[in-house]
């Protein structure tokens, strides 16, 4: 859900962005071809920005089959840090409910 939301607000910001939704793009977008398109067409800002999410590097230099796996392995480890995040609320919520 969150991806087509950020590729909807990409497509139809693109053709006059703001510093702000430059910089969100590239740290948010989880579509390889626009993460491509993105890092050709705003390549000093893609370079300072892959020390935060390296897989921009990927992008820029158009490996496409590495840019997906690390989408994925970008996917796996925010799932995890959003499960870990919640599971003391919901032992909270589970141990409330049984009270």
């Amino acid at each position: 859900m969150i991806e087509r939301l950020v590729e909807a607000d990409y497509l139809t910001g693109r053709a006059a962005p703001t510093p702000a939704q430059l910089r969100f793009w590239l740290l948010e977008l989880r579509t390889p071809a626009l993460l491509a398109e993105m890092a050709a067409n705003h390549r000093d800002l893609c370079a300072r920005l892959a020390a935060d999410r390296p897989l921009l590097a990927l992008a820029a230099a158009g490996k496409m089959d590495e840019v997906r796996a690390a989408l994925a392995e970008e996917q796996q480890r925010e799932g995890e840090k959003d499960r870990l995040y919640w599971l003391p609320i919901k032992q909270e919520l589970e141990r409330m409910r049984h009270q």
